[in-house]
């Protein structure tokens, strides 16, 4: 077995290595250790060729051998974020680390912030502030029932989210987060054999949206309601990203601002530094004199208790509690807002459509109901252009997701609901203004109470982060 590019010498330590952990009669699962001699690439799978760089390996680095194929060896990192196949050839044998020093490591770089237990708890922790912060903002929601719909409708996005797009997500989320052993939430393709492709979805939902408006009572502007709330849901989406493009443009404009004032202060600069600087030294030389004759041993004589003082006690404290207390409470704050940013665009789906096949189902099909239900099928018109777009593009499969099906269902079911009640004779009811709509939907729908307990508890977070970063430094 020749490695090419490597020495005669190389090739005898690696032949070793392998009868260490192989030859003798011990198997991949009783826990050796290996480090890398070089930088060394983790890889998906036992081959340089069409095999993707998991992540490149430090020298030192202390590996846990699970597995191995011909050269090739399975390995597991000690920190458990990542696994994959590394070329036994740039690897020695390792013992296994020790576990008083290593945890003695972790909390020095803050390594046990980064594993699953903790992910899991700064993810509750966000959890209840989220229905903390959104039960004490909104009306009629309690702590209990807030909670509850986060977290179902936080699951109910995850499962909508990756149904949809989860082969583009795979190919862009770190592997640590092995979003592959999520996979089954969409490689079934269980609409193909009813061979409906997405522009059939999109005839239908189009009738639909169609058959609805023509339901709807002609008075108290109840079908002009459903087509703002159409306009408002199918925009929703565009206009956020347009939001924050224009967000992260101002920002630019900022910064170069800055620059401009930097290039504008130039003058100022030189003037407080070859006229103010030295005129201010000048008139400074006889304090400076009487400093350095007599003034400075007596502050120092002075100062000498408060100086052991802040030595002896005080300055190994802080280190104490900056090193376990601050820093440690910092970076699990910090874990806990990013979790609360990610809820956001988890949740946000989840309780839309929740409110939306409420509002189908139960709401009154006033102006105001046909609002919110506009706004539902509006966000149900966008996901399946956009899907439909990325799937001409390439980018997903041209089998359609089954959660395309709820979608339908909920345009189907409101419409159902609507032809019901005109038979029943229906009455549109009074027509407020837009606004009042739109702040009555937000009600209806919890998206406010969401929003709230999310945008609430991350401000506050990051202003502690703040804090504690000030005071460790």
């Amino acid at each position: 077995m020749i490695v090419p590019g490597r020495s005669l010498l190389a090739q005898v330590l690696f032949l070793l290595g392998l009868f260490s952990i192989h030859g003798t009669g011990l198997q991949a699962s009783e826990t050796d250790f290996v480090v890398p001699t070089s930088r060394l690439n983790l890889r998906v799978c036992p081959s340089v060729d069409g095999c993707r760089v998991i992540e490149t390996l430090e020298p030192g680095r202390v590996l846990e051998v699970t597995g191995a194929q011909g050269e090739w060896l399975e390995v597991l990192t000690v920190e458990g974020q990542a696994s994959g196949w590394v070329h036994g050839a740039y690897t020695s044998p390792s013992d296994p680390p020790s576990q008083q020093l290593g945890s003695e490591e972790a909390v020095v770089n803050g390594e046990p912030f980064s594993g699953t237990w903790l992910n899991i708890a700064a993810l509750l922790v966000a959890l209840l502030l989220m229905a903390h912060m959104g039960s004490n903002m909104s009306q009629g929601l309690s702590f209990a029932k807030l909670g509850i719909l986060i977290a179902f409708s936080g699951l109910l996005g995850v499962v909508l989210i990756l149904n949809q797009f989860g082969p583009l997500l795979q190919h862009w989320v770190p592997p640590s987060l092995r979003l592959q052993k999520l996979d089954f939430l969409w490689e079934p393709d269980l609409l193909a054999a009813t061979e409906v492709g997405y522009t059939g979805f999109l005839l239908i939902l189009a009738a639909l949206v169609f058959s609805t408006w023509l339901s709807a009572p002609s008075k108290s502007g109840c079908k002009s309601s459903f087509l703002q709330g159409l306009a408002l849901g199918f925009l929703a989406v565009p206009a956020t990203a347009v939001a924050g493009a224009l967000g992260w443009l101002a920002l630019r404009i900022l910064l170069f601002l800055f620059v401009v004032l930097g290039v504008i202060l130039v003058p100022v600069v030189w003037i407080l530094e070859h006229i103010v600087g030295p005129v201010l030294q000048w008139l400074a030389t006889p304090l400076i004199w009487l400093w350095e004759n007599g003034l400075r041993d007596v502050v120092i004589w002075l100062l000498t208790p408060v100086r052991w003082l802040v030595e002896t006690i005080l300055a190994p404290i802080s280190k104490f509690l900056a090193k376990y207390v601050f820093i440690p409470l910092g970076k699990f704050a910090l874990r806990v807002s990013v979790a609360l940013l990610l809820l956001l665009p988890v949740c946000l789906p989840g309780t839309a459509l929740i409110s939306s096949f409420r509002t189908a189902l139960r709401d009154p099909f006033d102006s105001v109901g046909l609002f919110s239900h506009g706004v539902g099928v509006g966000f149900a018109l966008f996901d399946c252009v956009l899907l439909s777009v990325l799937a001409e593009a390439g980018v997903l499969t041209s089998t359609p997701p089954l959660s395309l099906t709820l979608l339908v269902g909920l345009a189907l079911v409101g419409m159902a609901r609507l032809l019901i009640l005109r038979l029943s004779g229906l009455e549109g009811g009074e027509d407020p203004p837009l606004k009042v709509k739109i702040f009555l939907y937000l009600r209806r729908s919890w998206i406010e109470a969401v929003l709230n307990g999310v945008l609430g508890p991350t401000v506050m977070i990051l202003r502690i982060v703040a804090l504690d970063s000030d005071s460790s430094d």
